[in-house]
């Protein structure tokens, strides 16, 4: 009897005795995290199998057959609820999940912060919380998750600065995502160390302040958007180290100075978008070597001169707005006969 109310107690029945006594500790922490869920949202009023023994936090049944539940060996690796409808907050309990690989609550009505303690959660690959209600700063102690390789938490209202900690995450993140919030600081040039980054954007907040050089040195990044935000000064010659990059989008912003004729050398650029900045001078004659280019905007900047003829050879493009706003001449002025 005595065997049966302690596999009762930790929610595993069926499991070995030898395993549950190795891991008692681990399981006795996995329950405390899966019933201050319970307790922290209404997961138990949508899904009646999210459930435990209150005064014990014992999940109630086995929390592995719960609905968006994942687990291997009775070890929860996965939560998955999007667009459920969930409201509450996380808990810091959540920091015991230390064998959680993929969390995806996006889509739904979370608030207030996110809790330090998200830095136990070492074993995360997949972090999406986007479109939730969290506010406060993102914790610095997001850096200590060394295996995560996508961090998703645009649409939210966090606020406060981007943690250079950020950069820790050198050896694993390949996309980040921080849009529509209400961040409010230098991009930090510790984003510059991840050079594993393939997916990077920062869009509809409020960063300010010159971007960091060392982003444009980043190898294998594919997809920048830092549109919508407050940035300034100008944009160095080194964007053209950018060679696998694809989509690029710097609409309003503060930008000033030249477009760099360095742009010339992404040439698989796809999309790129500088309107609505103070851009002055003319348009590089280089963006005519962008081949594969099919998006183009230059409109409302301050730009001045002719659009230039190599333009008319980029043959994949679909859509270009350039002479909008500005000062431009749609061809350069003719030699006296």
């Amino acid at each position: 009897m005595r065997t049966v109310n302690f596999l009762w107690y930790f929610g595993f029945v069926g499991v070995p005795w030898p395993t549950l006594a190795t891991n008692e500790a681990q399981f006795s922490n996995q329950n405390i995290s899966m019933c201050s869920f319970v307790q922290a949202t209404n997961l138990h009023l949508l899904f009646p199998e999210w459930n435990c023994v209150d005064t014990a936090m014992v999940p109630s049944p086995n929390p592995c057959s719960w609905t968006g539940v994942k687990c291997i060996e009775y070890i929860v690796v996965n939560i998955s609820l999007p667009n459920r409808r969930i409201t509450g907050s996380v808990p810091t309990a959540v920091g015991y999940l230390a064998n959680l690989q993929y969390w995806d609550m996006h889509g739904n009505l979370l608030k207030s912060a996110l809790p330090s303690t998200i830095g136990s959660l070492v074993s995360l690959t997949f972090l999406d919380l986007s479109k939730n209600k969290f506010s406060s700063p993102i914790p610095s102690e997001i850096g200590k998750l060394s295996c995560l390789s996508y961090l998703i938490l645009s649409s939210n209202s966090l606020s406060s600065s981007i943690p250079s900690a950020i950069g820790s995450l050198s050896s694993s993140l390949i996309h980040l995502e921080l849009s529509l919030n209400q961040i409010i600081s230098n991009i930090p040039t510790s984003i510059g160390l991840l050079t594993k980054l393939l997916y990077l954007d920062l869009n509809s907040n409020k960063c300010f302040g010159t971007i960091p050089s060392s982003i444009f040195l980043l190898p294998a990044l594919q997809y920048i958007d830092i549109s919508v935000n407050l940035l300034s000064s100008s944009i160095p010659s080194s964007i053209g180290y950018l060679t696998n990059i694809q989509y690029l989008d710097m609409l309003k912003n503060k930008f000033t100075s030249t477009i760099p004729s360095s742009v010339g050398q992404i040439q698989g650029l796809l999309y790129l978008r500088l309107s609505h900045n103070l851009f002055q001078h003319s348009i590089p004659s280089s963006i005519g070597y962008l081949s594969s280019l099919s998006f183009l905007d230059f409109s409302s900047n301050l730009l001045t001169g002719y659009i230039p003829s190599s333009i008319g050879i980029l043959r994949s493009i679909q859509s270009s707005t350039s002479a909008s706003t500005n000062s431009l001449d749609l061809f350069p002025p003719q030699s006296a006969s």
